[in-house]
């Protein structure tokens, strides 16, 4: 991924705007800011990301992947910015 900006950032969390090199567009990555992220916090991202797959609703933004580097977990979304 070739990160192109920020977009938001927490104490959990940070979302940056990227182009995926695999998938040639432009996506979201949302990554859990921590190096050795909490339990609680994977699952909710792994319970996210089982979500966005299983609504196939147009409106409702695509999640392509949950990935892991190291120890940390992002998904990679849809940006739907890149659609406008």
């Amino acid at each position: 991924y070739k990160i192109l900006n920020e977009l938001y950032k927490n104490d959990k969390v940070e979302i940056l705007r990227a182009n995926s090199l695999k998938l040639k567009k432009s996506v979201i990555l949302k990554i859990l800011k921590e190096e050795y992220p909490n339990p609680k916090d994977i699952a909710a991202l792994k319970h996210e990301y089982n979500l966005l797959k299983e609504l196939r609703i147009n409106g409702v933004i695509e999640a392509y992947s949950l990935e892991k580097y190291g120890h940390r977990f992002f998904l990679v979304l849809e940006d739907v910015a890149e659609a406008i």
